[in-house]
């Protein structure tokens, strides 16, 4: 690890008084509809309260987390000029799309143990972005969350270039209300992913 890299202040992710930043409580697991025969359906294409943001996303791979680029204030733009960005499908690990190892292991850790610490300089940090549209009935009329089903191992999130959080575990649902950072018409959202957290 060389100086240049090491943050002036202890990271959300390398922080043990750091687990959750503004995410909502833990509620029980549901989506709403218009009426009783949509519901069933369970098609959530079918509710007008519910927009998915699987597809294809842009991407940038670093090799850690000081690597990757800084998340302008105010961005609401894709990054698509640069050759370093490329497409990726969510859900998905990246490992399993061209950028990094897989790695498993169930006895050994996959890096030096040094609790709370995990490394600095090999802590592999993805960053996504795409666009969204919200239609002014739903920005008007009810709270916005953004909804994470699951993400290895921790990440910050940012709506048209404001931060709105950060979460870690183990793979739980994270949400946040962004009703304040959305607007009607098209938004930007960016996803800024880190391999290991002092939860790993």
């Amino acid at each position: 690890m060389t100086p240049s890299i090491f943050p002036p202040i202890q990271p959300d992710w390398n922080n043990l008084g750091v687990i959750h930043r503004n995410t909502l409580p833990p509620r029980s697991h549901f989506f709403p509809f218009n009426d009783q025969k949509s519901a069933l359906t369970y098609d959530l294409r079918s509710s007008e309260f519910v927009q998915s943001l699987s597809g294809i996303w842009r991407f940038y791979h670093a090799p850690n987390p000081f690597s990757a680029p800084d998340i302008p204030k105010g961005a609401t733009s894709l990054n698509t000029r640069s050759r370093e960005w490329s497409n990726i499908t969510v859900p998905s690990m990246w490992q399993l799309q061209g950028f990094g190892i897989p790695q498993y292991t169930n006895i050994v850790y996959p890096f030096p143990v040094d609790p709370p610490n995990v490394p600095f300089d090999k802590n592999e940090t993805g960053i996504y972005q795409r666009d969204f549209h919200l239609s002014k009935g739903i920005k008007d009329r009810f709270q916005c969350r953004l909804r994470f089903e699951g993400v290895d191992s921790s990440f910050h999130a940012w709506i048209n270039g404001k931060q709105v959080g950060y979460s870690q575990g183990s793979r739980n649902p994270s949400e946040f209300d962004i009703s304040e950072f959305v607007v009607s018409g098209r938004n930007f959202i960016t996803v800024k992913v880190y391999q290991f957290c002092d939860a790993s």
